[in-house]
C-alpha cells in the first residue's frame, strides 16, 4: 500500500519531467547537414555569373559544446551557359558595339559563330573550424575560418566562319571554316575568416555568416581547332595550351545563408 502511495505521489513529478522533455525543442545538436540557400562566393574567381550558382552541401560536426568542424562541398556537373564570349582576337569586350563594328570594317573581314556546346563544371571543398558560443538555447554566435580549394572547368565547342569583303564590289567571300574546342581550367585556393549566428528551431538549424575571403588562382586554357581554307583547298589542325599569368592575392567580402537538419 505504501509503495502504491509513493508511486502515485511520484507519478505527477515523472509526467512533468516527461512533458518538459517533450517541450524542449532546442536540444543541443551534434551533427548538422544541409545546403547553402545563398552566398556570393566567387567560385572560379568570379568567372561564372551569379545566375549559375552551384549547389553547395554543408556538414557541421560539434565535437564539444563550443567546438565545431565545418565542411562544404559545392558541385556542378555540365551546367549549361547561355551565349558566347567568342569574339575577334582584336576585340576584348571593353569597347562599344559601334566601335567594334568600325573595327571590323577597317579589317575588311567578318565572322560568324554557331555555338554547339557551352557549359561548366565545378568541384571543390572547404574545410574549417569555428568556436560556437551559446547565447540562448536557440541562438548561438560563432567565429572561425575555412580553407577551400575549387576547380572550375568551362567548355565550349563552336563552328566558325570567316569571310572577306572586297572593297571594289563589296562581295563577300568565305575564306575560313573552323571547328573549335575551347576548354578553360581554373584552380583556386582560398582562405576565409568569418563570424555569424546560428538559430535552431526544432530540428532545423539556420546559419548566416559574414566573412572576408583571400584567394588566388591558376588559369589554364586548352584550345584545339580544325581549320579549312576553301580558296587554297587546305586544312590544318592546331592545338595550344596557355597558362595565364596570376594576378596575385584577391579579396572579397562574402556572406552566406544556410539551412541544415540536425541530428
Amino acid at each position: 500500500m505504501k509503495k502504491t502511495i509513493y508511486l502515485l505521489g511520484f507519478l505527477p513529478i515523472w509526467l512533468s519531467a516527461q512533458c518538459l522533455d517533450c517541450n524542449d525543442k532546442t536540444k543541443d545538436w551534434r551533427i548538422a547537414a544541409g545546403v547553402t540557400l545563398y552566398n556570393n562566393t566567387q567560385y572560379g574567381s568570379g568567372y561564372i555569373d551569379n545566375d549559375y550558382r552551384p549547389l553547395e552541401f554543408n556538414l557541421r560536426y560539434k565535437f564539444s559544446n563550443n567546438h565545431v568542424i565545418r565542411m562544404s562541398l559545392p558541385i556542378v556537373i555540365k551546367q549549361k551557359l547561355d551565349g558566347s564570349i567568342v569574339n575577334h582576337p582584336g576585340y576584348y569586350g571593353n569597347i562599344s558595339l559601334e566601335d567594334y563594328y568600325k573595327f571590323m570594317l577597317s579589317l575588311g573581314a567578318g565572322e560568324h559563330y554557331q555555338m554547339i556546346e557551352h557549359n561548366y563544371n565545378l568541384y571543390g571543398t572547404a574545410l574549417g573550424y569555428d568556436y560556437n558560443y551559446s547565447i540562448t538555447p536557440a541562438f548561438s554566435a560563432f567565429a572561425g575560418i575555412d580553407f577551400a580549394y575549387y576547380y572550375t572547368e568551362r567548355n565550349f565547342d563552336y563552328n566558325g566562319i570567316a569571310y572577306s569583303l572586297s572593297p571594289d564590289n563589296y562581295v563577300s567571300k568565305m575564306y575560313l571554316l573552323e571547328y573549335v574546342q575551347y576548354n578553360e581550367h581554373i584552380y583556386e585556393c582560398a582562405l576565409k575568416p568569418m563570424a555569424g549566428i546560428r538559430y535552431q528551431y526544432q530540428k532545423l538549424l539556420f546559419e548566416i555568416s559574414l566573412g572576408y575571403m583571400f584567394f588566388n588562382y591558376k588559369h589554364v586554357v586548352n584550345n584545339e581547332s580544325n581549320k579549312y581554307y576553301p580558296n587554297d583547298n587546305q586544312s590544318f589542325q592546331e592545338s595550344e595550351k596557355i597558362t595565364l599569368p596570376t594576378i596575385g592575392i584577391q579579396q572579397q567580402l562574402v556572406y552566406q545563408l544556410s539551412l541544415n537538419y540536425t541530428f
